[in-house]
């Protein structure tokens, strides 16, 4: 039970990462098309 518990917080933490990694390659790619 516990370790599913721990699976959810885990994919939780990752997802908000990988928006904000999202929004950082937007930001660069639209910078570095700019150029």
């Amino acid at each position: 039970r516990d370790v599913i518990k721990l699976y959810e917080d885990e994919k939780k933490k990752l997802k908000e990462v990988l928006k904000g990694i999202d929004k950082i390659a937007l930001t660069a790619y639209m910078w570095a098309s700019n150029q």
